[in-house]
């Protein structure tokens, strides 16, 4: 690469300057010599033989003045043909050398290219574009925007940064920001081009948006989780009113009543809803789940027959199973329910028929690609995967598919809770969901739950305490007067002495008398059932305590499900309120500590 004259000659400029200043000196000395001269000779004619020196004298200082003049010429050009070989030596290293792609075009053509540019395009030599029109290597969407860039340069100083994408010799794009100057090639006006390459950088904000995205995501799920969470308590609140009145009803109603099938249709629709109530508390990770050890191909073969009729005759069902696949710990009917959500979507995509397959197989899921994957986390997996042959998601649709009451179907023939319980029931069994789908090609979730790696335990009878009643004084704590009333009628009932509260300070006020059992609700306005209850054990170490509530036992403190402390659920039965009074009451007491 040649630099262009006039770059030369600027570089030069204050070499010209002291030129010029050199000759002006001489020549006015000259003349002061030759004007000068006369008077000079009238004041030596007086001494003797010097009038006849005067030509020879003017003739040799006018010689000696020209040789010096030359002299010094010959060397301001000597020194300035140094400087401009040792600028160009410094250009064209500096260029050489440039991390940065730099590349110079005139009339829209490469003419000269540095190596880190040659690596960027993907050549091996200049030659492979030298001469060659800028635009083959330009993303068609970006032909217009180069062309007007390399326009404005007529009459701008610069053309700012910009990204666009260019395409290597072998096929591939590359995204670059470039920054173009003017720039005169061998006199022929054109642009110097700085070309840096910035697909990394790219790559490492669209991870970033990814990742925002799915907090974003994460933190909406949260905040609707808690609130489905809350309507769950509180709905559990009332099934344990409805269910435990109907149930009572029936018991006592004959069946040829005409009221007995009226009350029995209470009954199961409150069944139902309790249903609904573990869907909510699944989707909001606060399920009071039974996780153990299962045998996923076990569970999928068991849910077979509803799968298929669930997704009709005209979708065919295949089961891929691995028996190597391994066990996971998790609940047997939330694992159920996970696989019934996921037929009755894929059905949905599918409704000129198709083929909905369930897959299992053991996976190992490494440090890197936990780190990619939201959730995800690393070690030995088993793998579920639900495909289809449907109609496929675009990328938005995908993107919203887990979120609560976001649904494509028509109005009336869906609600969007299906997948958003399948999401909450997989992250409460510490497992994460992946999914792959394209319009028209089909949709593929993929369940990842952590191998517990252990054999599930044989099948045996529960065991289960008789609900029979007793004498002993019982505190009854439950802000909820429906609850209340009923607990304190079916213990009535039961021959047990009830003292009914409706919070911790009216509790603490009436257990001056001695208590045997303390039956408390853990949320409650003001101090809560965990909180009266380590307030009455400082009162009286061996009273025994049951805490009720309509979340999941693992929202109590350690403190509250200690050995004699037993928790019971929302919405429970009369049968179920007895029995657990009972076997509470029939421990042996606990060790009191020593003083």
């Amino acid at each position: 690469m040649r630099i262009d004259p006039r770059m030369a000659s600027a570089s030069a400029g204050g070499y010209d300057l002291k030129a010029r200043r050199i000759v002006l000196i001489y020549v006015v000395a000259g003349l002061v010599w030759i004007l000068g001269s006369d008077y000079v000779a009238e004041a030596l004619v007086r001494v003797p033989y010097l009038p006849s020196l005067k030509g020879s004298l003017f003739v040799l200082t006018t010689a000696a003045l020209l040789h010096v003049l030359l002299s010094r010429h010959a060397a301001f050009i000597r020194r300035s043909q140094a400087e401009l070989v040792a600028t160009e030596e410094r250009f064209r290293s500096v260029v050489e050398h440039a991390p940065t792609g730099i590349f110079i075009q005139t009339h829209e053509k490469f003419r000269y290219l540095n190596p880190a540019a040659l690596r960027l395009f993907g050549a091996d030599v200049q030659e492979d574009l030298l001469g060659r029109p800028i635009l083959d290597r330009v993303a068609p969407a970006f032909h217009d925007v180069v062309r007007r860039r390399i326009e404005s340069l007529k009459t701008e100083p610069f053309a700012p940064p910009m990204a666009q994408k260019w395409i290597r010799l072998d096929g591939s794009f590359v995204d670059a920001e470039l920054t173009s100057v003017p720039f005169d090639f061998d006199g022929v006006a054109g642009s110097m081009v700085f070309f840096t390459d910035i697909t990394d950088r790219l790559r490492g904000e669209e991870e970033r948006r990814a990742l925002e995205q799915q907090v974003r995501q994460a933190q909406r799920m949260e905040s609707v989780g808690r609130l489905a969470g809350g309507v769950a308590h509180d709905f559990n609140n009332l099934l344990t009113i409805i269910n435990g009145y109907s149930d009572m009803l029936l018991r006592r109603t004959p069946h040829d009543n005409p009221n007995y099938e009226a009350i029995l249709e209470v009954h199961n629709a409150g069944d139902r809803a309790v249903g609904i109530t573990r869907q909510l508390l699944a989707f909001s990770r606060k399920e009071p789940l039974a996780p153990k050890i299962l045998d996923p191909n076990h569970v999928i073969r068991e849910t077979e027959r509803m799968m298929r009729r669930l997704v009709g005759e005209n979708v065919s069902l295949k089961l891929l199973l691995d028996p190597a696949c391994g066990t996971v710990l998790a609940d047997a009917g939330s694992l159920t329910q996970v696989l019934l959500n996921l037929a009755a979507n894929a059905r949905d995509a599918m409704h000129s028929g198709g083929e909905f397959s369930i897959e299992t197989a053991p996976e190992t899921v490494g440090p890197e690609r936990s780190r990619k994957v939201a959730d995800a986390r690393a070690g030995d997996m088993v793998r579920i995967t639900a495909r289809d042959t449907g109609c496929g998601m675009d990328e938005q649709t995908r993107q919203r598919m887990f979120d609560p009451f976001f649904t494509t179907k028509p109005v009336g023939e869906g609600v969007g809770l299906g997948l958003s319980i399948v999401y909450g029931i997989v992250k409460s069994s510490l497992g994460w969901l992946e999914v792959a789908s394209e319009p028209g090609r089909g949709s593929s979730v993929s369940i990842y739950l952590p191998a517990c790696g252990e054999r599930p335990a044989a099948n045996s009878a529960a065991t289960q305490s008789v609900a029979h009643g007793g004498h002993e004084t019982i505190l009854l704590v439950e802000d909820e007067p429906g609850v209340r009333g009923y607990a304190e009628m079916v213990l009535t009932g039961a021959g047990y002495r009830v003292i009914a509260c409706a919070n911790a300070d009216q509790a603490l006020a009436e257990s001056s008398q001695p208590i045997d059992l303390l039956l408390t609700d853990v949320i409650m306005p003001g101090a809560s059932g965990t909180e009266l209850a380590r307030r009455l054990g400082d009162r009286s170490p061996n009273v025994r305590v049951i805490l009720m509530s309509g979340y999941s036992k693992e929202n109590l403190t350690p403190s509250a499900t200690s050995s004699h402390r037993v928790f019971l659920p929302k919405p429970f039965s009369a049968s179920a309120l007895l029995a657990a009074v009972r076997r509470v009451l029939d421990e042996p007491q606990p060790a009191r500590p020593a003083p």
